[in-house]
């Protein structure tokens, strides 16, 4: 029974198909192990693997049929693992590894974004390259540093160079256990330092060369132009939609679009490309035909592919390129090359291309919740028209208009539901929310995104140089109006939300398999991918989580117990806060704002504050924060780990038999640290992963980890 089981799967496999579906998975393999190694490895050593790996497949081409596909799957995971670490050598730039408080900066404006509702005196976010730093050597400076600003002029391009005075800092590695890396991305993106400006603005003589920085400057007029006939925050979301520009969008209208299910609206990807090819390759082979003569002799449809082909291309530039759009735009472009040549233009093995082309160009795209969530929502679109779509067109065509309008709608909801799905182990992994009532805002949102926002925006988009961009500004402001009603209903729906803990690494990589196998198999055996999705998620639920977390600094110390969690003296910042709730899930207490020196319990979590100490208690596992050494006796009595932010205190200061001293040092090289209660005891576990020596690693120099990890001790 068993071998007749195995044999049917393995008869399900069919090389000339399959090869093509899996080459980006191996290839991704390679890469997500790159990203998991603890130390970066030896380009040699990699070199020589590689060439290993060919070997290995040029052997098994001429030896057996039956090993090719495992010597392919090994060749691209070493590829991938190749491309990865060559990626990271190429963009390397230095990265700043201590604050500087005060320091003159020189650069060229590569990019500005507004940052609020004034377009013209507002908070700008500004990207400086060609850097010249005060306090830093030319072989420590960075390639481009961003700062947020509330002091340059209004006038101020990308190309011209300034001058400023600023306060510059690293970028911020994990603020979580298994959290998201910000460090990693910022050295990928080459920028080695974040800050903002302490005023002294200068512009520095000489022409601004923008000849480089055309696209930047285009975005940065449209942006302008928008925010000043149309109204906030109409005019930021119009600008994210149209131009990819989307840091002057209010919390509120961000927090309104992640709870209705809508923000991916903002993320320019499949949908908004798909729109400006649409509508350019539609128009122009609809204007074409109605002259008899041109639709006789010339090939309409290829001369509407190649100028939509076209408009994708200048609107992905437009757009700064980010991720999502360059896999919009790779899957659009070969839909359009298909029509050229009169192939089938969508399929399972047009995305399988586009996915490996972006890996293997941008390796590090893999490890972004952008990938993860773009791929996985097309793919299954994809997988589900290949197999239920074609019969559902031909029922289409039959259909009268209101039946076809219907069957818009409830594909939509179709759609909704099977993208949610799809992403729901990368939402719970990445964000830890759930939207419940994603359906609903989707299925009047989007037919407004698609019919009014973004084909009124590109005809707005084509007539601003003519000034005749008014009224079609005015339809689009009228969508976005609407949409951001049907966001705001829905998010204040009751339970259209619910904040879950998100899901582990180990869990949330089993449940990517089960995705995979899912969605690429043939035959009974996908089911099974079913299965190992649910059961993963089910199991990420159950793993236990911190009852208390300590940043870095020692400044900002949360608890969490019964679904809440409780800031002690100060509150997060936006990007820890953000970080912290998706790992607890739950709710703020006390609106979000510091309790103080108090008492609170929640869950059988307790909570005693004071001046001097901090006693966390879960059943028998006592933790004491420590403020003042003058209180370390007593306190050695009642706790069994003992977090001395008092300088004073070392980690072999007396503390009777049972008590473990974590000293401030050791909290600072490990970049913060959670707590976990177990039985009578503590287990840690460090933001910062451990000894870890890769390119955008900490510098923590001789500083030792001390009793970072601690064993559980009765």
């Amino acid at each position: 029974m068993l071998m007749q089981a195995i044999r049917t799967i393995i008869e399900q496999w069919h090389p000339p198909r399959d090869r093509v579906l899996w080459a980006p998975v191996c290839l991704g393999a390679g890469i997500a192990l790159y990203f998991t190694l603890a130390h970066e490895p030896s380009f040699i050593v990699t070199s020589a693997a590689l060439l290993v790996a060919t070997a290995l497949l040029i052997i098994a081409y001429k030896r057996s049929y039956l090993l090719v596909f495992p010597a392919v799957a090994l060749f691209l995971g070493v590829l991938g693992f190749t491309l990865a670490q060559g990626r990271s050598m190429v963009v390397y730039a230095p990265m700043l590894d201590r604050q500087i408080n005060f320091t003159r900066v020189e650069g060229r404006v590569i990019d500005i974004s507004v940052l609020d509702d004034d377009a013209d005196a507002g908070k700008r976010r500004v990207t400086l390259g060609d850097l010249n730093i005060e306090k830093l050597p030319p072989y420590r400076t960075p390639a481009t540093i961003r700062l947020s600003s509330s002091h340059l002029p209004a006038d101020i391009r990308p190309g011209a160079r300034i001058a400023i005075t600023a306060r510059l800092m690293p970028p911020s590695g994990p603020v979580a256990p298994e959290g998201f890396d910000y460090r990693r991305q910022a050295y990928f993106d080459q920028m080695g330092a974040v800050g903002f400006t302490l005023g002294k603005f200068e512009r520095l003589g000489g022409t601004p060369d923008t000849r480089d920085l055309w696209f930047n400057t285009l975005r940065q007029t449209i942006s302008r132009h928008i925010a000043t006939n149309m109204t906030h925050p109409e005019s930021a979301v119009a600008t994210a939609l149209l131009a990819g520009e989307r840091a002057s969008i209010p919390d509120t209208v961000n927090q309104d679009l992640l709870d209705s299910g809508l923000y991916h609206l903002l993320s320019i990807s499949g949908l908004h490309v798909a729109i400006v090819c649409g509508v350019v390759f539609f128009t122009l082979r609809f204007g074409m035909a109605l002259w008899p003569w041109l639709a006789l002799h010339w090939p309409i449809k290829k001369i509407a592919a190649v100028a939509a082909l076209g408009a994708g291309l200048f609107y992905t530039l437009l757009a700064g390129a980010p991720v999502p759009t360059q896999r919009s735009m790779l899957t659009t472009g070969l839909v359009l090359l298909a029509v050229m040549l009169d192939r089938a233009a969508i399929s399972l093995r047009t995305l399988a291309l586009a996915a490996f082309f972006v890996l293997a160009f941008r390796p590090e795209s893999l490890v972004g919740a952008s990938f993860q969530l773009s791929f996985a929502a097309v793919v299954s679109m994809i997988a589900f028209h290949e197999a239920f779509g074609r019969r559902l067109m031909i029922d289409g065509r039959e259909a009268s208009p209101p039946m076809k309008a219907i069957g818009y709608v409830w594909g939509i909801v179709v759609t909704t539901v099977l993208v949610g799905f799809a992403t729901l182990p990368i939402v719970l992994h990445h964000f830890g929310r759930l939207q419940l009532l994603g359906v609903v805002a989707n299925a009047l949102a989007i037919p407004l995104t698609s019919f009014v926002v973004m084909p009124a925006g590109m005809a707005a988009m084509l007539l601003m140089p003519f000034g005749l961009d008014a009224p079609f500004l005015k339809i689009t402001a009228w969508g976005v109006t609407a949409t951001l009603d049907v966001a705001h209903w829905v998010a204040n729906l009751p339970h259209a939300v619910i904040a879950a803990p998100s899901l582990p690494l180990v869990p949330y990589l089993f449940s990517a398999s089960g995705f995979l196998l899912l969605i690429l198999w043939r035959g009974w055996f996908r089911w099974v991918g079913a299965g190992v999705m649910v059961v993963a998620v089910a199991i990420g639920f159950m793993q236990p989580r911190p009852v208390a977390m300590l940043d870095g600094e020692g400044r900002v110390l949360a608890v969490a117990g019964g679904g809440q969690i409780a800031y002690i003296s100060k509150t997060p910042t936006k990007f820890m806060r953000k970080n912290w709730v998706s790992l607890w899930g739950g709710t703020e207490a006390n609106d979000g704002k510091p309790i103080g020196n108090t008492v609170w319990q929640a869950g059988g979590v307790e909570v005693a504050c004071d001046a001097m100490a901090c006693r966390i208690s879960k059943g028998g596992a006592h933790l004491s924060v420590l403020n003042d050494r003058t209180v370390l006796p007593e306190e050695c009595i009642w706790a069994q780990t003992i977090v001395a932010l008092d300088k004073g205190v070392k980690a072999d200061t007396p503390c009777g038999e049972h008590a473990l001293i974590m000293p401030y040092w050791d909290i600072r090289a490990a970049g913060g640290i959670a707590f976990y209660a177990a039985g009578a005891g503590w287990h840690t576990a460090p933001f910062l992963p451990q000894f870890e020596t890769r390119p955008w690693s900490v510098k923590m120099g001789s500083v030792k980890m001390g009793s970072v990890v601690l064993a559980v001790k009765p």
